[in-house]
C-alpha cells in the first residue's frame, strides 16, 4: 500500500474564495479564518452578508476577478 500525505498551502488573509455546489455559486471576501463577506448577490445570501462561521472546507480559492466600482 502506498501512502501519500499532501500538505495544503496556508491560506493568507484577505482572500478571495469559492463556494460551489450544485445549487449555487457564491465568492467570499475573506478576512480572516471563517470570517468574511459575500461578493455580490447569490441565492441564499446577499451582497455584503457578512458571518464569522463560514465552513472553510466548503470553499476553494478563487483565481478569477472581482471588481468593485460605485454606479
Amino acid at each position: 500500500m502506498k501512502v501519500e500525505l499532501i500538505q495544503k498551502e496556508e491560506i493568507k488573509y484577505p482572500c478571495l474564495m469559492q463556494y460551489k455546489d450544485e445549487e449555487e455559486t457564491f465568492i467570499v471576501f475573506f478576512i480572516s479564518e471563517s470570517v468574511g463577506f459575500v461578493v455580490g448577490d447569490c441565492k441564499s445570501y446577499g451582497n455584503g452578508f457578512y458571518a464569522s462561521c463560514w465552513c472553510m472546507s466548503d470553499f476553494t480559492p478563487y483565481e478569477g476577478k472581482v471588481i468593485l466600482q460605485n454606479d
